[in-house]
């Protein structure tokens, strides 16, 4: 009897222990001592401190704001002062990425930005480019100092964006770039190719200019003299439009003429 006692003794403190642990009270198991359960605790490792600010006390899964990354972008909530960075964007220190800065202040966030140093005050477009930073013709001079912006390419320019195709050396109103008789005389008269009669021999191609052949009409690869005209040649007199030529006169006719026709303002001689 004596020998079952220590048995018997034993079986009553696993009995008692057993009832305490289904009938007593249970042990909350909290290793950080925020206050939250490990079994609910989503932060496990929060820093408990005696009076701790706004962003270390623990939120209703155990976490503080050091412990929180809200947009994923690797800054914790407390140091990240761009909480809404897009997902998979880079970001700087301070949780930052291009897209949410604008160094310029021109409007245009940096991801954004063609021109990332627009001048201050100066107006932009939807690129977050000024005229001070465009140059549409390629010459190398910006648009807000190029006073010719249709250079083509290639072409050497000045200091204000033009090249000699923009001026009008002679002053004809055509542009040297258009002007097919480049140094017309001041005061003529001239076509929309910047040429005067002077200047021209379009009528037969004989090397005489319009204003100086009385023989305007010469066949191809005949010989002329000095007023275009050939041997057998009609030559005319008096006012274009009715067929003469107001550079000629009367007195310019000799022995060798065998015919005379005439109008009521212009006549020719064979």
């Amino acid at each position: 009897m004596n020998k079952m006692k220590p048995l018997f003794l034993a079986l009553i403190m696993l009995t008692a222990s057993l009832a305490g642990c289904l009938g007593g009270e249970t042990e909350i198991l909290d290793e950080d001592g925020d206050g939250i359960a490990d079994d609910l605790d989503l932060c496990p490792g929060t820093s408990v401190m005696a009076e701790p600010t706004e962003d270390e006390i623990p939120d209703a899964d155990g976490c503080s704001s050091y412990q929180l990354d809200d947009d994923g972008d690797g800054a914790n909530n407390v140091v990240d002062l761009c909480s809404m960075t897009p997902a998979g964007e880079s970001v700087d220190e301070d949780g930052c990425s291009q897209s949410q800065f604008d160094d310029d202040y021109d409007g245009v966030m940096n991801n954004l930005d063609l021109c990332p140093n627009t001048p201050a005050g100066e107006t932009f477009d939807t690129d977050g480019c000024s005229q001070s930073q465009l140059d549409d013709d390629g010459d190398g001079v910006m648009n807000n100092l190029d006073l010719c912006p249709l250079t083509p390419a290639g072409e050497t320019v000045d200091a204000d964006g033009c090249y000699w195709g923009d001026f009008d050396d002679d002053g004809d109103g055509v542009k040297n770039s258009d002007d097919l008789c480049p140094n017309t005389p001041a005061g003529e008269t001239f076509d929309t190719d910047g040429c005067t009669q002077w200047q021209r021999d379009d009528s037969d191609g004989d090397g005489v200019m319009n204003s100086l052949d009385f023989c305007q009409l010469t066949p191809a690869g005949v010989t002329v003299a000095t007023d275009g005209c050939h041997g057998g040649a009609v030559v005319v007199w008096g006012a274009y439009y009715d067929g003469g030529n107001t550079f000629g006169q009367s007195s310019e006719l000799s022995s060798r003429v065998t015919q005379i026709a005439s109008t009521d303002r212009s006549f020719a001689d064979l």
